[in-house]
Parts: structure tokens; C-alpha cells; sequence
């Protein structure tokens, strides 16, 4: 089946922009193949015919997307949680496919696993996942993902850190939707005290920094609602899709 899109304009990783929000998220310093991913839009000719990620950001194909899941998946039960190079592809492509192509099957499996991992300390998937939440809505609105980011967010403060209010703010900062949004206390609340980048560095220290310990509390768990996999909000259009 044909994936649902957000938005009439097919995504592409070709066309950057010289500002903040197209810093490069593709980073990955531990990498020991030879293909360059730290970036999506250096050498993107030659890695685009490499690499299967950006073979399915171009034209999404479900056995082809099927079979390289399986490989990454393996790799990930091989290895051990955050130690696959394959794995932190593959959560950069879902991070990055979800912003247009929106499939709900999908979208549970990459927060599912992205929780499981930062669970076990290892925060790159969950990163990936504000990543998402944070670009996406800025593309097109949906109230039920920003209240799932909202609710991650704030989970991410009581671990004292600041990544995910930092994807929030940046999300309210650049979105070119005029309409109001209610936006938690708790987050308001941190929000007030930050005013540029640098300000979240000092911030996290500071939470990391504080003498009061606090039980880990789950991350949420909560799916996105049949009804919001078949709405349109906006220019977003949520369906579920097999895959």
C-alpha cells in the first residue's frame, strides 16, 4: 500500500538550509564503515546509492524496508543495546521518513524501541524520537504527537536532562503554525528559564548536578489513537498503513 503523506512535497534530505534547524543530526563518531553517514547531505550521490536508508527515504519499498529492519534488529540482539551501528541508522531514518510519510506501525516500534534503549542509558534513539517530534510538528500540526511529546519531554527533565525541552523550544521557536497550544506548566516553567542554546547546557548540568535523587519514572507508554491514525489535522494526514 501507498504510505499516507503529510504534505504535498515529497521529503529530501538534498536541499539544506543554512540555519539552525538544519544542523547535522546524522552524526556518528563511533562509525568504522567505510560510508560516510555523518551527514545526509555531504556526498549524497554516491551514499544514496550505497546505503539502503536513503534508497527508502527516496522511494520507499516494503520488502526492501522489511529485509534491512530484520538485519538492523539482529545486529542490535547481537551486539547488545547501543552498540549497533546498523540500529542507529535505522533510527535516523525513522526520524527522518515519519516527518512526511507518517505510518503508525511503524512510528510504535521506533518509540518502543527507543524507550527500551534509553531504559538502559542509551539515549540515541530517544533523541532521534524528539528529533521527530520536534521537526515534524514543526511541518505539519497534529495535537495528539504534541501532547506525546510533551509528555516525553517532561519524563526527560525528571531524568535531569534537557535534549527534549530543548527540541520544544526549538519546535515553538521555528513552527510556522499561528494557532495556540497548551503547553504543560512544568515545561513552561523551564522554559522561562532559558532564553538561547547555550542556556540548556547550564541548565542539565544543574539537574544532573542536584543533590535530591528521584525514582526513575517509565517513559509513556500511551499509542497514538485509532481515531488520530484516520483524522486529518491540518495538512497532516495520519493513517495507519501495513508495512
Amino acid at each position: 500500500k501507498v504510505l499516507q503523506h503529510f504534505s504535498t512535497m515529497p521529503f529530501s534530505p538534498v536541499k539544506p538550509k543554512n540555519t539552525r534547524r538544519s544542523r547535522k543530526h546524522f552524526v556518528n563518531k563511533n562509525a568504522t564503515t567505510k560510508l560516510d553517514l555523518s551527514s545526509p547531505l555531504k556526498n549524497h550521490t554516491s551514499a544514496k546509492r550505497q546505503h539502503t536508508s536513503y534508497e527508502l527515504l527516496d522511494k520507499f519499498n516494503r520488502k526492501t524496508y522489511l529485509s534491512w529492519k530484520g538485519r538492523c534488529l539482529a545486529e542490535r540482539k547481537e551486539l547488545g543495546i547501543g552498540k549497533s551501528q546498523q540500529m542507529n541508522t535505522l533510527f535516523r531514518f525513522w526520524s527522518h521518513y515519519l516527518r512526511s510519510s507518517f505510518n503508525t506501525e511503524m512510528y510504535e516500534e521506533f518509540k518502543s524501541i527507543a524507550v527500551e534503549d534509553a531504559e538502559h542509558n542509551q539515549r540515541y534513539g530517544l533523541e532521534c524520537l524528539f528529533r521527530f517530534f520536534s521537526y515534524g510538528l514543526e511541518q505539519s500540526f497534529n495535537k495528539e504527537l504534541l501532547d506525546e511529546f510533551q509528555s516525553f519531554v517532561v519524563k526527560d527533565l525528571e531524568d535531569h536532562h534537557c535534549y527534549g525541552l530543548e527540541k520544544f523550544w526549538a519546535f515553538l521557536k521555528y513552527r510556522k503554525d499561528t494557532r495556540p497550544i497548551d503547553i504543560l506548566p512544568t515545561i513552561s516553567e523551564y522554559l522561562a528559564k532559558v532564553t538561547c542554546l547555550e542556556d540548556f547546557k547550564s541548565l542539565e548540568a544543574k539537574l544532573q548536578g542536584a543533590s535530591m535523587k528521584q525514582n526513575r519514572l517509565p517513559y509513556p507508554t500511551k499509542s497514538v489513537s485509532r481515531k488520530t491514525r484516520k483524522r486529518r489535522t491540518g495538512s497532516w494526514v495520519v493513517k495507519h498503513t501495513a508495512i
